[in-house]
């Protein structure tokens, strides 16, 4: 059993716009018009009309929404192959699963809060669920508890994730923390792997999306990894995961228990990853600060 986590970016849509890319035979009239639909969505300016639609499509567990049920069957997401999308095919390189989520195992979908990366997500997610929208979650914002969602592929909305400053990422990170913690606590299984796949999105996050990884393998049993596809032999790559000592982190996130900025000086040895010296001789906690403080904050590690 397994937790994967996948970083989603928006390449299945240039599948959609050009089905013929991916597959040997040509499609028929009702797939292009399904395919128009489902681009018209992603081109919706603002994000919170997509998630509406998405939580409406996927609320009811014991009847798919009659819409979504429609484009699941004009499109066939369960016979599209792996290459349609860069995570898909990371995670089908890396599995030799065909890029299908198996029983008992479960998928986090890391996606930016954009128009794009929602729709991109979904779909992503139904391919790996063979085209089965009722093992298909999607979380808008974070939920007290992730129970029940342990062999789903879960759809994580992530505010702030497309960056435009430190304040966007760190927000960003803080919520992945709390992801990861509650990950951890109402999800993972003892000694089960996490794996990230991280091909997928905007490669700006890849490092913060490490520090979570990094962050998960200090207080996780099982075994934590990552890794990227590389693009000119379509082999995948390791990614070196430190790991961080709970109780350093523990005793220098102290000051930031109130918020981002303190006077008093943390300890040192993760100055200039978890917090940074200001100008005006403060503290200051960095993004991966911010996450380290989230994941933390469930197991009393501060």
């Amino acid at each position: 059993m397994a937790i994967y986590v996948i970083s989603v970016g928006k390449s299945i849509l240039d599948f959609l716009r050009d089905p013929c890319s991916k597959v040997d035979e040509e499609v028929d009239e009702r797939f292009e018009r399904a395919a128009k639909e489902v681009l018209s969505l992603a081109e919706k300016p603002v994000s919170d009309e997509v998630s509406e639609t998405l939580e409406n499509w996927l609320k009811d567990k014991d009847k798919v929404s009659l819409e979504l049920a429609k484009l699941i069957e004009r499109l066939a997401p369960a016979h599209w192959p792996a290459s349609v999308s860069a995570e898909l095919d990371t995670f089908d390189k890396a599995t030799r699963l065909r890029a299908r989520l198996t029983t008992g195992n479960t998928a986090v979908l890391i996606t930016s809060d954009t128009a794009q990366g929602l729709v991109s997500a979904l779909w992503n997610a139904l391919v790996l669920t063979g085209g089965d929208a009722k093992r298909v979650n999607y979380l808008p914002e974070l939920p007290g508890s992730l129970q029940g969602m342990r062999g789903t592929a879960v759809i994580a909305r992530v505010p702030q994730l497309d960056a435009r400053n430190a304040d966007d990422f760190r927000a960003a990170m803080g919520y992945l923390g709390e992801l990861g913690r509650k990950l951890l606590r109402d999800v993972h299984q003892e000694c089960e792997n996490i794996r990230f796949y991280l091909s997928g999105g905007f490669k700006a996050t890849i490092p913060y999306l490490i520090g979570l990884a990094e962050g998960m393998r200090s207080c996780a049993p099982g075994e934590v990894t990552a890794c990227v596809l590389h693009e000119a032999t379509e082999a995948t790559i390791e990614l070196p995961l430190r790991r961080l000592f709970p109780g350093t982190v523990r005793e220098e996130l102290k000051p930031f228990r109130a918020g981002n900025v303190s006077n008093s000086e943390p300890g040192g040895l993760l100055e200039g990853y978890a917090y940074e010296k200001t100008s005006d001789g403060r503290w200051e906690l960095t993004a991966f600060g911010a996450g380290l403080r989230a994941l933390y904050k469930g197991n009393e590690v501060i």
